[in-house]
């Protein structure tokens, strides 16, 4: 929506500055509309490309919020965090995938119902591995 109305002012700006540059024969007034509406475009392009890098790149935005989730899950018993990836889908929204170790696993919707209940994340994984054991018993709930 913000990308619209931007969108709608420089070329409301531009056509303004054809018509009054017309009408009262400012030549100057047009090119310095090019350059303002060149300067908008590269604001808002280096902000783009900056976010998306940070996507791409998965980069940990709020470390914070990823130690708070490690401290919740191990607060359980004998819960141990194996892997904890915390990241931005968008307009605030989070998403998490995390891999939860224990000797005596609980059911998958338990360790969900506590990080939920904790945090608002928009989509949760959770992985259930029995520690101690060569061969883990996996289970997974998107």
């Amino acid at each position: 929506m913000l990308h619209i109305i931007a969108d709608t002012l420089t070329s409301g700006l531009a056509i303004a500055s054809l018509l009054l540059g017309s009408w009262l024969g400012w030549t100057w007034l047009d090119p310095m509309m090019g350059v303002v509406g060149g300067g908008v475009i590269i604001v808002w392009g280096s902000g783009l490309c900056r976010t998306a890098a940070l996507e791409l790149l998965n980069v940990e935005l709020s470390p914070r919020l990823s130690d708070e989730i490690r401290g919740v899950l191990e607060a359980m018993d004998d819960v141990q965090v194996g892997d904890l990836r915390v990241w931005s889908l968008g307009q605030g929204a989070r998403g998490c995938v995390v891999t939860v170790l224990s000797a005596s696993p609980r059911d998958v919707s338990e360790y969900r119902e506590r990080v939920l209940a904790s945090f608002e994340l928009t989509h949760l994984t959770i992985e259930v591995q029995r520690s101690g054991s060569r061969g883990a018993t996996a289970t997974r709930q998107p």
